[in-house]
């Protein structure tokens, strides 16, 4: 199953959450907007469900992936939307799905629990909204714009310039990147947070060797990734990505949002093509990753601990594994929102931790582990 790459590794932070933006000028006038909002770099589309057939729709949030394979839906969801109580992986039939100018005339998802995803996004998921449901359009995801469009039609012919073959072992999206020297076939992931990821590091050259700090949250388990800074400059559709960083130990090589939020990407699912625009010819080039050094993991009371970092803010604080993150600079981890994924640069954060079932605060430094 392929990982969700929601990653709480770093530091909490709190700041304004961002919604639904204007479209661009220039889009074409034959694409139609799909209503949509962003969770830091995440769509997610509310969707007009009525199971009962009684003509009152209920909206349920769907997260939208690029990279996802499977069609889910929360057993909760199906209740509010006026379906009988239903058990984990049974599968249901959702008929006249819309959101705007889209409908689906039939969606078959299979019921799981998806609470482990609305924690770390930090708004309620319902819906977890594959790639393939949307192989009868153009489907544009418009990072900086911050909107979904839909057209009917297809793509021009490859021409390495802007149109590129999106083909690879299985119907999501890929793109061909020269990493170093080395061909890469990188399954473009919208629901993946980070910029590149590899399976093996081993030749890569690191400008700063990879470190254990992030966390991902996929469909079935937590996986442990280490980040390093490569000394390397990657092109994505004329633009250069200077010294990028890559999470090592991937199942599937994957594009992220951190790359992705640069562009406006256009899938032609029956072509097997991509159209990629920029936004800017200007050189992209991450900044630092920063932290305390603790590593996290979503819990019922807030954020536990798993992981202190050697020689880190967190270990001098005397931080634990163990320990649980309830409130950050005086506010609940889990009443963030979406806020939560809009970084404020802060110098150090303070914790609220519950430790042995006392709840004391701790002011740790953040610093750059990964410069």
């Amino acid at each position: 199953m392929k990982v969700l790459g929601i990653s709480f590794a770093l530091a909490i932070t709190i700041a304004a959450a961002s919604s639904l933006y204007a479209a661009p000028a220039d889009r074409s006038p034959s694409e139609l907007v799909v209503p949509s909002t962003m969770c830091g770099d995440y769509f997610l589309i509310p969707l007009e469900v009525d199971l009962d057939g009684d003509g009152n729709a209920t909206t349920l949030m769907a997260l939208f992936d690029t990279g996802g394979a499977g069609l889910h839906i929360d057993p909760d969801a199906v209740v509010r939307a006026g379906g009988a109580p239903v058990e984990v992986r049974k599968q249901i039939t959702i008929r006249g799905a819309t959101a705007g100018p889209l409908t689906f005339p039939k969606l078959r998802p299979y019921t799981r629990q998806l609470d482990h995803l609305s924690q770390p996004l930090g708004i309620e998921v319902d819906i977890f909204l594959p790639f393939r449901e949307f192989k009868k359009y153009l489907l544009t995801l418009d990072f900086p714009a911050r909107e979904i469009r839909i057209a009917r039609g297809r793509l021009p012919k490859v021409n390495g310039v802007d149109v590129f073959n999106a083909r690879g072992p299985d119907r999501r999206p890929y793109l061909d990147t020269d990493i170093a020297g080395r061909r890469h076939r990188l399954l473009i992931d919208s629901g993946s947070s980070g910029s590149i990821s590899l399976r093996r590091p081993e030749k890569l050259p690191w400008l700063y060797p990879p470190l254990p700090v992030s966390v991902a949250q996929g469909m079935e388990e937590l996986r442990y990734y280490d980040i390093g800074r490569v000394d390397a400059e990657i092109e994505i559709a004329g633009v250069k990505v200077q010294q990028p960083f890559v999470s090592t130990g991937a199942t599937t090589e994957l594009l992220g949002t951190d790359v992705m939020r640069r562009f406006a990407w256009t899938f032609d699912q029956r072509s097997r093509r991509v159209r990629i625009r920029a936004d800017s010819a200007e050189p992209l080039h991450f900044p630092s990753k920063r932290g305390t050094g603790a590593v996290f993991i979503p819990s019922p009371e807030g954020y536990e601990i798993v992981r202190v970092l050697p020689d880190t803010p967190a270990e001098r604080a005397e931080l634990r594994p163990g320990d649980v993150v309830v409130a950050a600079n005086g506010t609940q981890v889990l009443g963030q929102g979406c806020e939560r994924w809009n970084e404020v640069y802060r110098e150090k954060t303070t914790m609220s931790l519950l430790r042995d079932g006392e709840i004391f605060d701790v002011q740790v430094d953040v610093i750059d582990l990964v410069p």
